[in-house]
């Protein structure tokens, strides 16, 4: 009888089932950090795109944003009563 070389039919079920249980738990993270860097990218380029229509508004129009702090309140409802003539102010974001 000649001697063969291979792996048995349980050891490569025991190998499968080991990368699958590695497999469950690593993959949630990195679609997490994924989705994470989605986000954090988008949210860089809206705050880029803002920046850049605020400062072609000040180019445009000749308007300074240097003096339209506004100090928010903690709810909705009192920045709608502070701020009546603005029906979307800063504040009521």
């Amino acid at each position: 009888m000649t001697k063969r070389f291979g792996f048995t039919l349980a050891e490569v079920l025991i190998t499968l089932g080991i990368i699958g249980v590695v497999a469950a738990m690593t993959i949630p993270t990195l679609i997490s950090n994924t989705n994470g860097a989605k986000f954090r990218s988008q949210f860089k380029k809206t705050l880029s795109t803002l920046n850049q229509a605020g400062l072609m508004s000040q180019a445009q129009y000749d308007f300074d944003y240097a003096g339209t702090t506004v100090k928010c309140s903690d709810t909705v409802e009192n920045a709608a009563i502070e701020h009546p003539d603005s029906t979307m102010s800063f504040c009521a974001i």
